[in-house]
């Protein structure tokens, strides 16, 4: 098991998805932690799981959104490393300040922009399929 601080530079600020996707990703690599937007617009991840899915999870990372710009990985132990800012069970989302409400908002945003960027990747590649057919003259 490992300990690792990830830190995850651009468009990944509140509304993009970019926290439901990679707790996604953490909890698919078998990782508890936290995952949260820093103030400066940056995502700090704190993961807690296997060793070995921590490659795997900093390339998932790295695929989406199209705007992360760089990644950052502090293993335990290591300069930049920090523990995590709060306790967590499983991996969780840190929404901060925000009320219930709020949250609830944000989650919903940010999965429909999830599920918004995959309908647009199977359309391209519907659109790529069909360049592909050759269609009767009329």
């Amino acid at each position: 098991m490992s300990k690792t601080r990830i830190v995850v530079e651009g468009a990944v600020w509140a509304g993009t998805g970019y926290r439901p996707f990679a707790s996604a990703f953490a909890k698919q690599a078998g990782a508890k932690g936290i995952v949260r937007n820093l103030p400066d617009g940056r995502a700090e991840l704190f993961y807690d799981g296997p060793e070995e899915g921590i490659r795997q999870l900093v390339k998932d990372l790295r695929s989406w959104p199209p705007g992360v710009r760089r990644i950052d990985v502090y293993a335990e132990g290591r300069h930049g490393y920090r523990p995590p800012w709060k306790e967590y069970n499983g991996f969780e989302i840190d929404y901060g300040a925000m009320t219930p409400y709020e949250q609830e908002i944000i989650n919903a945003r940010e999965w429909f922009v999830i599920n918004l960027m995959e309908l647009r990747e199977t359309f391209a590649g519907m659109r790529q399929d069909l360049k592909k057919i050759r269609w009767p003259a009329d």
